[in-house]
């Protein structure tokens, strides 16, 4: 039982000390009110009239003020509003004149922006197009460019760069047919291809000639033509591969980074050709950036 009396004795003095809160918040606001109200003259006989029920009836005065005071601020936004429609409304077209000022300067960006991307992309369509692929070695080692490369239609140039690769090879068959086969030798197709170092056996470790880039070209009736020193204390710089037709030859050409012509060689009269790389069952990673350039 004690424990119960002591429990509800707590119960009503949290419940009373909620209530003298909550009256002196209203006290508060009806003082701030009436101060509020002491601008306007219209309100004199409000006033008296609060004042005279506070002293009279004290807080319960006040309690029972509270829906005249809702009833007056209703009243005073009546009185105050007329006075603010006229800089509210010039505000408001100050605001929508920025807003319409803003939205038209986006919509011109945005439709410059875009303009110029759609015209920049059909442009490069128009040109050709210029992709990355990597070149590594494959359960089969050579590792061949999905797509034919047909030279009445497009140029291609191809910019190589090897990485943490120290023996490669990548190239180009040519045929008039876009039959190529599997094998790298055969069918009577010219071969032409660049590389890094040589080996005997395909062992890595039996690597000659290193820091060295080379040419080496098979003629149609695959027989090496030769092998090129094109470039002494090659350390993996980019190099460039180009092929396309001059009239009815079909022309390669090697280039170093700076584009720098280091052999072209008159290849014959072909079509196609098929774009491949190969590490001679080593491992290796060709990273490419290749253009195909439309006629």
């Amino acid at each position: 039982m004690n424990s119960e009396s002591k429990d509800m004795k707590e119960s009503y003095k949290n419940t009373i000390g909620w209530r003298k809160t909550f009256l002196m918040g209203v006290t508060f606001f009806s003082i701030a009110f009436l101060g509020y109200l002491s601008v306007y003259s219209e309100f004199d006989t409000l006033k008296k009239w609060i004042k005279t029920t506070i002293y009279l009836f004290g807080v319960v005065g006040v309690i029972l003020m509270i829906p005249l005071i809702v009833f007056f601020t209703f009243e005073t936004i009546k009185v105050i509003l007329p006075k603010l429609t006229k800089p509210i409304d010039i505000l408001i077209k100050i605001i929508s004149k920025l807003f319409l000022f803003i939205k038209n300067i986006y919509i011109f960006i945005t439709k410059l922006i875009i303009k110029e991307a759609v015209e920049s992309i059909i442009l490069e369509r128009e040109k050709g197009r210029e992709f990355n692929f990597i070149f590594k070695n494959q359960n089969d080692d050579d590792h061949y460019y999905p797509e034919n490369i047909d030279l009445n239609k497009e140029n291609i140039k191809i910019k190589v760069v090897p990485k943490d690769t120290k023996y490669w090879r990548i190239g180009f068959k040519f045929s008039n047919s876009e039959i190529f086969g599997v094998a790298r030798h055969g069918m009577d197709l010219p071969l032409f291809h660049i590389g890094e170092s040589m080996v005997k056996n395909s062992r890595l470790d039996s690597v000659e000639n290193k820091d060295m880039l080379y040419v080496t070209y098979y003629n149609k009736d695959c027989k090496k033509e030769y092998d090129k020193n094109i470039m002494n204390k090659y350390k993996g710089e980019l190099t460039i591969m180009e092929v396309f037709k001059n009239n009815s030859s079909t022309i390669i050409l090697v280039k170093d980074k700076s584009g720098n012509e280091l052999i072209r060689e008159n290849i014959g009269e072909y079509r196609f050709c098929k774009l491949f790389a190969w590490g001679d069952k080593n491992n290796f990673i060709l990273e490419t950036k290749i253009w195909k350039e439309n006629k």
